[in-house]
């Protein structure tokens, strides 16, 4: 799909498709750069399983690696900047902000302007324009609607795993506005949405010491994908907390599957959750969300029934 020949409207996906290039492409690969080996090196020793595709020989012979390509893309196939256009077509996200940090600036400061030598008109006039601006939309309404409500939806907003060819695919125009819209750096976003992809790659593909994968993931219940995916995506936040603040504000504005981790840490530890996982991958049949907890329960037990013979 080739988003410049398209006429979208709102001028902040104009000025970043425009723009990205020569102004936003180095920043990205930068964190590509930084983060992409350390998160696969994360996910492969806490979750133990490996992207080499071999049988019994996997831990002593040769084997064939599983490459997980990684693309930066606009958006996933539109959606995003339809969505943009749909609600916001004149909304230019960068001076929404930067007026409505002007308002929270000036407030304590307007006093001082009532002074007969202060330029009260120019400083009148500005204020009116940050507040037709600032005040034309809520911001926790912006991010609900642009968001939450997609995440609700089981939407691939700021990247996808696409199983088929175990590929990820990242996506900068959502990337850059959420950014903007919570003054995050979009480096540690990426980075977040990184991780979490990578995550589904390795809880999918990645072989454990049988050469086992999970071959039912396509009809895994979405609350267990994508919660799985969570879990080791915070996991490997907590080792770099520069990464934290990202996280967080993006776990704000998330919904539906992306929150169904919460319930498990503290509750289980890790290696609760990683023989659950590994369990979940070997039964035939997906489990769904309940099954799955009901599991880390006897699995915290000690438990050392089959997933099979438990549901």
């Amino acid at each position: 799909m080739n988003y410049h020949h398209y006429d979208y409207s709102n001028p902040t996906s104009q000025r970043i498709l425009q723009e990205f290039e020569h102004r936003h492409a180095s920043v990205f690969e930068q964190a590509k750069t930084r983060w992409n080996v350390r998160t696969r090196e994360f996910l492969r020793e806490i979750i133990r399983v490996r992207l080499l595709d071999s049988g019994p020989e996997l831990y002593g012979g040769k084997a064939a690696p599983i490459p997980v390509a990684i693309s930066l893309r606009p958006d996933n196939n539109g959606q995003f900047l339809r969505l943009v256009d749909a609600y916001y077509p004149r909304l230019d996200f960068l001076e929404f902000i930067r007026m409505r940090a002007f308002l929270d600036a000036a407030a304590p400061v307007q006093p001082d302007f009532q002074h007969p030598e202060a330029p009260t008109e120019a400083f009148a006039a500005t204020l009116d324009y940050a507040r037709q601006v600032a005040g034309r939309f809520q911001l926790e309404e912006v991010i609900s609607t642009l968001f939450t409500q997609m995440f609700q939806e089981g939407n691939d907003v700021f990247g996808s795993y696409l199983l088929r060819d175990s590929r990820i695919e990242l996506y900068y125009v959502p990337l850059l506005v959420f950014a903007t819209l919570r003054q995050i750096d979009p480096a540690a976003l990426y980075a977040v949405v990184l991780a979490h992809e990578l995550a589904h790659a390795y809880t999918h593909v990645g072989r454990d010491i049988d050469g086992r994968y999970w071959q039912g993931f396509a009809h895994a219940d979405l609350y267990v994908a994508e919660g799985l995916a969570q879990y080791y995506t915070e996991r490997f936040v907590q080792h770099y907390p520069e990464l934290e603040p990202a996280y967080r504000t993006l776990l704000a504005a998330q919904s539906g599957p992306y929150l169904a981790h919460l319930a498990w840490h503290p509750r289980y530890d890790h290696e609760t959750v990683r023989r659950t996982l590994i369990e979940t991958r070997r039964h035939p049949q997906p489990l769904s969300l309940p099954e799955f907890e009901a599991h880390l329960v006897r699995t915290q037990r000690g438990s050392t029934v089959p997933v099979a013979q438990t549901i």
